[in-house]
């Protein structure tokens, strides 16, 4: 009966950790959600926030509060991932951004390594629609 059980406990523990494929973890997943960066110069706070959704499209928000309000802009984009590596494609200027996400689990820009993006949201719906 020991050694019934001993088998059995040997298959299920193979069973576990064998049947999870790499495939069936979607990669993207950690991105996709609302990063944010937000800088105060002065009396002016300014936030810049990118959002990613699972088609690959995305969106960037600009916006700077002062003592006058708000003003804000927005663009979409295209994004990749490759090799750890995202590339975002502006989708009006075909304009290219990488980034990589960090041991810390914040978004780096490859070209100016004081832009670091913090994720505030797994939830990009408020922003992004799929379209």
């Amino acid at each position: 009966m020991k050694i019934f059980h001993k088998i059995l406990l040997v298959s299920f523990i193979s069973f576990s950790l064998f049947s999870c494929s790499k495939d069936d973890i979607d990669e993207n997943e950690l991105l996709y959600g609302v990063w944010d960066n937000v800088k105060f110069d002065g009396d002016k706070e300014l936030t810049l926030r990118l959002f990613f959704g699972p088609d690959n499209t995305g969106g960037r928000i600009r916006s700077t509060e002062d003592a006058e309000g708000v003003v804000s802009s927005s663009e979409s984009f295209e994004w990749s991932l490759q090799n750890d590596q995202i590339e975002i494609t502006d989708s009006y200027t075909n304009s290219k951004e990488e980034y990589y996400i960090n041991s810390f689990g914040k978004l780096v820009s490859k070209a100016t390594a004081d832009l670091v993006l913090d994720k505030v949201s797994d939830d990009y719906s408020r922003y992004y629609d799929g379209k």
